[in-house]
């Protein structure tokens, strides 16, 4: 492996570092989201927990709640 190659590598892992590293901003608006989006389908308190975890050049994504119900559902009549 030539340097410049040696230092692509380097530059590649740093980024894939900072991109989980960027934890507050990142999770705040994650968390954000993710509370909305499931308010719309279920009664619960708090805030969703969510855990990020880097698999390879992958990512786990897991997200936890405790519910007290399932909301009700209902669809859009077809005009």
């Amino acid at each position: 492996m030539n340097r410049k190659s040696g230092e692509l590598i380097k530059a590649k892992k740093i980024i894939e570092g900072d991109k989980l590293d960027a934890k507050d901003e990142f999770f705040s608006l994650l968390s954000n989201d993710v509370d909305y989006l499931l308010k719309e389908y279920f009664d619960y308190s708090g805030t969703p927990n969510i855990t990020v975890q880097k698999d390879g050049g992958d990512f786990k994504v897991a997200i936890t709640l405790l519910a007290n119900r399932i909301k009700n559902f209902s669809s859009i009549p077809k005009i």
